[in-house]
This record gives C-alpha cells, sequence and structure tokens, in this order.
C-alpha cells in the first residue's frame, strides 16, 4: 500500500502523521447529505505531516491555501473541458422541489392510475392470441396507447419537478391522442391506413426540411446520406400524395392538412369529443401559451419565493385536467381492447372528491373543471 502524502506539503507523510477525526454531529450531518457513505476512507487518506503539525498557523494557512488551489485548479480544469457535455442530476432537481403531503396526495393519483393501467397494458401483452392477426387497427391501438402511457408517466414528473406549464401541454397531448382514436375507431379500417400510410409523408417532409436548412452544415457525408433516403422514398411518396391531396374549390390540387385533413377541433365535434376538447384546451391553453396569467405566480415555484399553496393549487389544476381526460381515455380502452379499468373508478373518483373538498376548505383554488 502506497505511503499517505500531507494534505499541506504534498510530501510524503511518514509513519508519525495525525489523522482528521468527525464529531458525532459532523458524521451525522455527512451521512445525511451523502446516504449511504462512510467517511473514515476518505479521513484516512487525507492526513497531516508531523513536519506540517509543527508548524505556527500562520505558516499552516498559507499551506493550506496553496493546497486549495493546488487541488482545485485541476478539478475546474476538468470541469471547463468536459462543460459541454455535462449531464442533467435529476434527482436533484426533483428534490429541489419541496413537495407538501398536501401535493403529493395529488400526485399519488397519477400513481393510482398510472399503475392501473400498466397493469392492464401488461396482462393485455400477453394475450397472443389477440396479437396473432394482422390488424391495422390493432397496430394503431399497440402504438397510440403505448405513447399515451408514456405521457401519463412524463406529466407526474413534470408536476414533481413543478414544471406545471409543461405538465399542461402533455395533458393536451393526451386528449389530443384520444380524440384521434375516437375518429379512427368510427371507421377502423380505412381510417387505420390512412393514418399508418401518412407516415411516408411525414418522411419525405422531414428529410426535405432537413437538406433544405441542414446541408450547409452537416457533414458531407450525411448530407449523401439524407439525398439517398429522400430519393429512395420518392416514388412512396408521389404514390401517397394521390391519397393525401385533395382539390378545393377553385379545381386545385392541395395537400391534406394532415393525415385526414381535419382539424383537432373537427374530429371532436364528429366524435362528440366537442365538450371535453374545448374543457381541456380552455383549462390548458394558458399554460401551454406561457399567458401573463399563467406567468403571474411562477415566482412562487422559485427558491426565493416559494409558496406552498401555490405549488399545490397549479398541482390540482393540472391533475383535475389529466383525470378529466383520462376517465374518458380509460372507458375508450375499456371498450375497444377488453380492459376493466373503469372498476377503479369509483374510488378515484371519491379520493378526487376529497382532496378538492379540502382545497376549498383552505382557502380560494383556481377554475374548476366541472
Amino acid at each position: 500500500m502506497s505511503q499517505p502524502r500531507c494534505v499541506l506539503c504534498d510530501q510524503p507523510a511518514g509513519d508519525d502523521y495525525r489523522t482528521f477525526t468527525l464529531t458525532p454531529e459532523a458524521r451525522a450531518a455527512y451521512q445525511q447529505r451523502f446516504r449511504g457513505s462512510d467517511p473514515s476512507p476518505l479521513l484516512a487518506k487525507n492526513v497531516v505531516c508531523a513536519r506540517c503539525c509543527s508548524l505556527s498557523q500562520d505558516e499552516r494557512r498559507a499551506l493550506a491555501s496553496d493546497a486549495i488551489v493546488r487541488n482545485v485548479a485541476p478539478h475546474g480544469a476538468a470541469i471547463a473541458r468536459d462543460d459541454p457535455f455535462r449531464r442533467i442530476d435529476i434527482v436533484r432537481t426533483i428534490e429541489s422541489a419541496p413537495i407538501t403531503d398536501e401535493t403529493w396526495e395529488w400526485l399519488n393519483l397519477i400513481g393510482y392510475i398510472l399503475t392501473n393501467t400498466q397493469t392492464q397494458a401488461a396482462v393485455h401483452d400477453k394475450n397472443a392470441e389477440w396479437f396473432a392477426s394482422d390488424d391495422d387497427y390493432k397496430r394503431v391501438l399497440v402504438r397510440v396507447i403505448a405513447k399515451d402511457i408514456n405521457t401519463l408517466g412524463a406529466i407526474f414528473m413534470a408536476l414533481r419537478c413543478e414544471w406545471t406549464h409543461q405538465a399542461a401541454a402533455l395533458v393536451r397531448t393526451l386528449c389530443e391522442s384520444l380524440i384521434t382514436l375516437r375518429y379512427i375507431a368510427q371507421d377502423k379500417k380505412a381510417r387505420s391506413r390512412l393514418f399508418l400510410g401518412y407516415a411516408v409523408i411525414e418522411q419525405y417532409k422531414a428529410a426535405t426540411t432537413l437538406l433544405q436548412w441542414d446541408a450547409a452544415r452537416a457533414k458531407p457525408e450525411h448530407v449523401q446520406q439524407m439525398k439517398a433516403f429522400k430519393a429512395e422514398i420518392s416514388e412512396k411518396y408521389e404514390t401517397a400524395c394521390l391519397t393525401y391531396t385533395f382539390e378545393d374549390r377553385t379545381h386545385k390540387r392541395r395537400p391534406f392538412y394532415n393525415w385526414c385533413n381535419k382539424k383537432l377541433d373537427q374530429m371532436a365535434q364528429e366524435t362528440e369529443s366537442d365538450r371535453l376538447y374545448r374543457l381541456v384546451y380552455g383549462q390548458t391553453s394558458p399554460y401551454v401559451h406561457g399567458s401573463a396569467w399563467s406567468l403571474r405566480n411562477v415566482g412562487a415555484l422559485t427558491a426565493r419565493g416559494y409558496d406552498a399553496r401555490r405549488a399545490l393549487i397549479d398541482t390540482s389544476t393540472i391533475m383535475r385536467a389529466t383525470l378529466v381526460v383520462w376517465f374518458e381515455w380509460a372507458a375508450f380502452c375499456d371498450q375497444e381492447l377488453g380492459w376493466t379499468l373503469a372498476t377503479g373508478f369509483p374510488p378515484l373518483k371519491e379520493r378526487l372528491d376529497e382532496l378538492q373538498a379540502a382545497l376549498e376548505v383552505a382557502g380560494p383554488e383556481g377554475p374548476k373543471l366541472q
């Protein structure tokens, strides 16, 4: 084993050296900050030799200053060198949001619906007979529902980090997904084919955009690869355009707005989802677009001006919007896949009523979802 070096003079410490110690209070604080760690090896490694111990306090202080510069400078250089590739510590981000018990009760509602949904999905995945048949509608369901389950998890993560505006955008994503599924389900065979077939249009547009805006900055070999890919799918794209274009009032051929050439509000009207659409969009639009109203309390979620009450109100607002969508999303999955998510509705609604009542007793809140 190599001989320890003195932390002050950076010379071999010899045999007669002193180690650092921690008081019980300092050790407890260390272990609280770094859970599961043991400071003993670190203390054993950092020692002071007998020569430095015999120096005056001023001399040791000067050596300590030199030691700090000696040890910190390489560390700072390493940080500067790695700065463009620094990782985000999501654990620290989460821990920095001081969620109260009251807010946690609202967040637990997502835990309830997410675990129930994942359980149903896991059981469905084992149904080999259901997956055996080749069916466009089934492929759409599997892909969209998998995305929706991930969206529920993302809503939880955003709220846990108190990213309220981003959580609101995800609620809208979940709502749009449900309306799209309802629209496809009205004509499963034809609309599933349209939905899946539009992928080549999106691929071609993405390749064209990349070449228009990034070709001058990208590596030549990457540009050539993208040009080759675009040429490869050009024939499929031209064929698809025959399906995804329409004749306007002036008899001109124009491309579809999207895969079905309908805006979301039109799909909502045709699937009796208009009330859901207006409710969720009306509730989340200020957050999504960053209106002055939605930004009025941003300071309440900062370390300097943290307001636990404001955090509770924002979380409950987004959670109510999430549940409005999820109840209808779950009913759709029960209908189309034979799931039984609706059996969990009564206890969930009862718990939601309890939390809402407690919030109203505690004081004023934001607008309700009826």
